[in-house]
């Protein structure tokens, strides 16, 4: 389809098979206009209920000698997607793309105008026998546990260290050792080196489907958040397994811990800077507003000023509130606004420690057309999934 630079001329798709070969597209094009050697393809399957696999591949192998391919060249590409052991069953949308790298620094680059194009669907059934040469990077114990109508055959836990706050992601790969009768949900706890119950996670899991009988295997993903507090940790995975609602041992032994997590703390400020201006509030039992900076309080239309607010925190709430910084006229019509989660998105409310303090920046740019006059700056806190505002408590001490 225009404006791509190749015409597909006849193409096959077929699934993965029995050995464990992922699926395979054979493809036949031809260059409406010349293409660098780097030209890739990438593979897109994505299903109904989230799923995708995803490939990159050169258009022709990196051996070949031609630096590039005139338009109306031909050639034949094979890619094969290596989906993982255990990838969902299921209906599949296939697109593809074509872009470049760029020799000088290998960023990707794309033509203008081009599109991913859906090609077919592919069904995938569910796969069966667990085969260890196929896994990567996951651990597979010798003696897979089980709990209730699953077997847990391997396991991955993200290695690298983080910080408070961050994604921490989990594969597990299942086998349906017998019939699903009822809901099967999984929890994911963190315990400190001590045993302590730091935080968990729960999820369902879509183990009771017709198009996975007994003896499938299927691979879930969970992100977990990294837990707040002061100091370096770290932290053991546990998995539970929960059927209809009530907690199943795993045989053989009552905890089953799968790895660790490395969490690096981040600096904890328990003083706001020096010269800041005083303006004591309190919002809610969240935070305390200790002052704030401003870049100038006499701008230009077109300009722009930072206010930086200091926050000192009172709890350790759950929520991320955001913060709306709104400037208004002398009848409180709104004329700029700037709302984000505090410190530009990286500290949000729900990774306070209570007692830190926290410098929040806010720049807002003046509108072009603005008329002169004395406008005033206005602060809070609101819920963005509600837009309910945190209640405000002005404290002595202020300007």
């Amino acid at each position: 389809p225009d404006p791509w630079p190749i015409d597909i001329t006849a193409w096959r798709l077929e699934p993965d098979d029995a050995a464990g070969a992922g699926p395979r597209l054979w493809l036949c094009w031809r260059a409406r206009t010349e293409l660098p050697r780097r030209t890739f393809l990438a593979l897109h399957l994505q299903a109904a209920d989230g799923p995708a696999l995803a490939l990159d591949d050169p258009l022709v192998p990196p051996w070949s000698p031609q630096t590039a391919f005139p338009a109306g060249a031909t050639g034949f590409s094979l890619l094969r997607l290596d989906a993982p052991l255990g990838r969902a069953p299921g209906q599949y949308q296939v697109t593809i793309m074509p872009f470049s790298f760029r020799e000088s620094d290998g960023q990707a680059v794309y033509w203008p105008g081009v599109e991913p194009i859906p090609l077919d669907t592919l069904h995938l059934t569910a796969q069966t026998g667990f085969r260890r040469r196929l896994l990567g990077e996951e651990t597979a114990p010798i003696i897979p546990p089980s709990a209730g109508p699953l077997r847990l055959r391997a396991f991955r836990v993200s290695r690298e260290a983080v910080r408070p706050g961050d994604p921490l992601q989990v594969e597990m790969l299942w086998e349906i050792v017998r019939p699903v009768e009822h809901p099967v949900a999984l929890s994911l706890r963190l315990r400190s080196f001590w045993g302590k119950l730091v935080s968990q996670e729960r999820w369902t899991l879509a183990v009771s489907r017709p198009d996975l009988p007994e003896g499938s295997l299927l691979r879930t993903t969970h992100i977990l958040n990294a837990p707040r507090g002061r100091g370096n940790h770290t932290y053991w995975v546990e998995p539970r397994l929960f059927v209809d609602g009530e907690p199943v041992a795993w045989q053989g032994s009552g905890r089953l811990l799968i790895g660790r997590v490395h969490v690096l703390d981040r600096e904890h400020l328990t003083e706001p800077p020096p010269g800041i201006t005083p303006a004591p509030a309190r919002f809610g039992d969240v935070a305390e507003l200790l002052g704030y900076n401003l870049t100038a309080t006499t701008v230009h239309p077109g300009e722009e000023a930072v206010l930086t607010l200091h926050w000192r925190a009172l709890s350790e709430p759950e929520r991320s509130d955001k913060v709306f910084v709104h400037l208004v006229d002398g009848q409180g019509n709104l004329v700029a606004q700037h709302d984000s989660m505090p410190a530009e998105g990286v500290l949000p409310t729900s990774l306070w420690v209570q007692g830190e303090v926290i410098s929040d920046r806010h720049p807002i740019q003046i509108p072009e057309t603005l008329p002169p006059g004395v406008y005033a700056l206005r602060v809070g806190f609101y819920d963005p999934e509600t837009g309910a505002r945190l209640p405000i408590t002005l404290l002595p001490g202020g300007p």
